[in-house]
């Protein structure tokens, strides 16, 4: 994301090089444990340094921080189907979806096969 300076108070120009410093430290730290390879949090996706988002444990709406023990690295699909849920919150609406993708394939004829050529 670029980030206009002009355009932006001291507090806020602070809040983005907080976060940019904390993602570059997770990023660090994630290199030195998965043999030098940046992956989602959630789902293990491989991170490029512009896909890398940062999510909150404790979301910001529900009084979290943006400090090192509250995020955690993540790909924009997962940041942005977490938002603003907590961990709970987010585990619960995706138990919701798979019930519903079970579902459906209980109901309708589904093969695995490919079709003959």
């Amino acid at each position: 994301m670029k980030v206009c300076h002009d355009e932006l108070t001291p507090e806020e120009i602070e809040r983005h090089i907080n976060r940019s410093i904390l993602k570059a430290q997770l990023r660090g730290e994630a290199k030195a444990a998965n043999d030098g390879e940046v992956l989602c949090t959630f789902c293990k996706y491989k991170l490029s340094n512009s896909s890398t988002r940062l999510s909150h444990i404790i979301p910001l709406s529900h009084g979290g921080e943006t400090v090192a023990k509250n995020v955690v690295l993540s790909c924009q699909s997962c940041c942005d189907s977490k938002r603003s849920r907590t961990l709970p919150e987010w585990v619960e609406r995706l138990n919701t979806q798979l019930d519903g993708v079970q579902s459906l394939m209980a109901t309708r004829p589904y093969n695995v096969e490919k079709p003959a050529a």
